[in-house]
């Protein structure tokens, strides 16, 4: 049973890091364009 429950967690744990991905990452690309418009 806790064999199980682990890999419940651990997909649990992977779409969630997915949606945080898809959350973060348009900020972070936001980030980097700002700092290159400052720069030129």
């Amino acid at each position: 049973m806790a064999f199980m429950r682990a890999g419940a967690d651990r997909v649990r744990s992977r779409r969630w890091s997915r949606e945080v991905a898809q959350k973060t990452l348009p900020l972070i690309l936001k980030r980097i364009e700002n700092k290159q418009e400052s720069k030129s």
